[in-house]
């Protein structure tokens, strides 16, 4: 049996969040692991304190000794020694060294100059692990292993009625770049004013992007929080305007609902959409090109749902599938514990 620590400092909603908790079924339950974790209060720490697995929890100064002091920063697993540790954020990894015999890094932001420390590292997309090569990691030591989702909707999206409705969504930050959202609606309602923009979410952006939305004519219906999975079912398109998706769970999500992707270039986009074959890749600075796309569609539903079927049905790709990402854990796990 590999003994394994999930071992991360993140404690936000959001991406990684889902990340750990995937991973902790993904390994729970097997027989050939005995798993634990070492996460701050969070979302994922209930989870695990309430599974059989163990738990323990990473305090404000544990996570500055983790930074700044590594030597004593795994000062509460003492008593503990494990075979590998699952390193989610890179500066945790020379202190979790000291507790376990091999770290395996999960690259989440793209930055693999933060996982030095680590014996391998596991990268999100292709794109990644080529950056992490030109970044002077060993190619034997990556690993290219994508988040997995598991798609609810069996049948194929309807053919759209008009008129059409488009969305974004996620937090309000610079790297979400969803100001571009509102300029996009904006050069839409010019000329297609029966389009209903809808934007969810939250975040300290949030009153620069009402005002910016106000400045436009309100061209978008921000809603604030919302239940993604309802906003979806809204949706006839979803636009992802992002700096950066390393991987982005809100491609296969939309396009497991047959939600037509209107998304920047990033590594995420680039491995979901299969390199712009289920959908056209853009820029992440000029509006036009989406404006121009959306029109488009608005005016020949056939071709939108043309781009709805090639969505959902790359959705269904078996690189998504849990038990792709089970199969290349277990070989990876293996490999560096067994």
């Amino acid at each position: 049996m590999i003994k394994v620590l999930i071992a991360t400092s993140d404690r936000s909603a959001g991406g990684i969040q889902r990340a750990l908790a995937d991973q902790a079924s993904l390994l729970s339950g097997d027989a050939s692991y005995e798993i634990s974790s070492l996460s701050p209060s969070s979302a994922f720490f209930d989870a695990v304190k309430d599974s059989s697995n163990s738990a323990f929890r990473l305090s404000d100064w544990q996570r500055f000794l983790f930074r700044y002091v590594p030597v004593f920063a795994p000062l509460s697993v003492k008593h503990n020694s494990f075979d590998i540790a699952l390193c989610h954020n890179g500066f945790m990894a020379q202190g979790l060294k000291k507790i376990a015999q091999k770290v395996i890094g999960i690259c989440h932001n793209d930055k693999p100059s933060q996982f030095t420390h680590c014996d391998a590292l596991v990268c999100l997309t292709q794109d990644g692990i080529e950056k992490a090569q030109a970044e002077g990691w060993d190619r034997n030591a990556l690993h290219h292993i994508p988040h997995y989702h598991e798609i609810k909707q069996s049948m194929p999206p309807k053919k759209p009625k008009a008129p059409i409705y488009v969305g974004a969504a996620g937090r309000m930050v610079e790297k979400k770049n969803l100001s571009l959202f509102i300029k996009i609606a904006a050069l839409v309602k010019q000329t297609q004013r029966d389009v209903t923009f809808l934007l969810g979410g939250d975040g300290k952006l949030m009153q620069t992007i009402q005002e910016q939305n106000q400045s436009l004519g309100s061209p978008v219906t921000i809603l604030g929080w919302t239940d993604f999975d309802k906003f979806l079912d809204r949706l006839d398109i979803m636009v992802i305007p992002s700096l950066d998706e390393p991987f982005g769970y809100v491609y296969p999500e939309a396009m497991s609902k047959g939600v037509a992707i209107l998304s920047s270039q990033s590594f995420g986009a680039n491995h979901c959409l299969d390199k712009g074959a289920a959908a056209p890749l853009f820029g992440f600075d000029n509006p036009e090109p989406y404006a121009q796309d959306i029109c488009r569609l608005a005016d020949d539903l056939d071709a939108l749902h043309v781009r709805q079927l090639a969505c959902f049905e790359r959705a269904k790709d078996p690189v998504f599938h849990k038990s792709t990402a089970k199969t290349a854990w277990d070989e990876l796990l293996q490999k560096i514990g067994g």
